[in-house]
C-alpha cells in the first residue's frame, strides 16, 4: 500500500510523553505572553534588537538576489495558499477514514489561524516601515501568520505523513513539509514583511498550539484504547484494538 493509511504504521507516544508535552506548550505560551506585553511597550517604536536583527535579514536579501528569491518562493506556500492545502488534505485523511487525525489537522490549522489573527488585531502592530500597505490585513504584523501556519500547518502535516505515510514516502514527504514549515519566520524577514518578534511570536504560539492538540489527541486515543481493551476483555473477545 503506497497511499497514506487511516491506521498508524508506526508507534505513537504514550501518555506520559503527552503530559510532558502539555508543560513544554505551557512554557511555550507563557514566553509569548511575555513578547507580546515587550511588544506593546515598543509597539510604535521597536528598537535594540529587534531592528537590528529585522534590517540584518532584511539587507541580506537586498543584497543577494538569490536569497529573496528563494524566499519568495518558500512564502509562495504560506498566506491564502495554506486553506487549499488544508482543505486537501482534510479530504484525503476523510477519504481513507483517518477521520481522528482529519478532525485534529482541521481544529488545529484552522483554530490557530483564528487565534493568530485575533491576537494580530487585538495587538496591531504595523509592519516594518520599507513594508507597502496594499490591504488592511498589510498593515498588522504580530505575530506572522506565515510564521504561525508554517508551525500549525505545514509542521503538523510532516507529523501527520511521519505516521500514516510508507515508510518509503514518509522521511521525504515530511521532511519537505518541515522545511517549509519551519523557514517560513525566516523568509519573511528576508522580504522585510515582518520584525523579528513577529516571526519569533509566532514560533511559540504555533508551537504552543501544535504541542497541546498534539497531547490532546495522544491522551483521547490511548483512552479509547484502555476502553476498547475494557470491554474486549469483559466480553471474552480474543481480538484486542491495537493502541497505535
Amino acid at each position: 500500500m503506497t497511499g497514506p493509511s487511516a491506521t498508524p504504521r508506526r508507534p505513537l507516544p504514550g501518555r506520559t510523553v503527552a503530559t510532558y508535552l502539555i508543560w513544554i506548550a505551557a512554557g511555550a505560551a507563557v514566553l509569548f505572553l511575555a513578547l507580546t506585553i515587550v511588544v506593546l511597550t515598543n509597539i510604535d517604536n521597536p528598537a535594540g534588537a529587534d531592528l537590528r536583527v529585522t534590517e540584518s535579514f532584511f539587507t541580506a536579501g537586498i543584497d543577494h538576489p538569490w536569497l529573496f528569491s528563494l524566499a519568495e518562493f518558500l512564502t509562495w506556500f504560506g498566506g491564502i495558499r495554506n486553506i487549499a492545502f488544508i482543505a486537501v488534505a482534510v479530504l484525503v485523511l476523510a477519504y481513507t477514514r483517518a477521520w481522528p487525525w482529519a478532525v485534529f489537522f482541521l481544529a488545529l490549522s484552522a483554530g490557530s489561524i483564528a487565534l493568530g489573527n485575533l491576537v494580530k488585531f487585538s495587538v496591531g502592530r504595523e509592519r516594518p516601515p520599507w513594508v507597502t500597505h496594499e490591504a488592511p490585513q498589510q498593515t498588522l504584523s504580530f505575530p506572522s501568520g506565515h510564521t504561525l501556519t508554517g508551525i500549525t500547518v505545514w509542521c503538523a502535516a510532516a507529523l501527520i505523513g511521519w505516521y500514516l505515510l510508507p515508510p518509503t514516502i514518509a522521511p521525504w514527504l515530511c521532511s519537505t513539509f518541515l522545511v517549509i514549515g519551519l523557514l517560513q519566520g525566516p523568509a519573511r524577514m528576508i522580504l522585510g514583511k515582518h520584525w523579528s518578534t513577529d516571526a519569533l511570536g509566532a514560533l511559540l504560539l504555533g508551537s504552543a498550539c501544535l504541542l497541546i492538540a498534539w497531547a490532546v489527541f495522544l491522551i483521547w486515543r490511548h483512552r479509547k484504547f484502555a476502553t476498547t481493551s475494557a470491554r474486549g476483555a469483559y466480553d471474552g473477545s480474543p481480538h484486542v484494538a491495537h493502541p497505535h
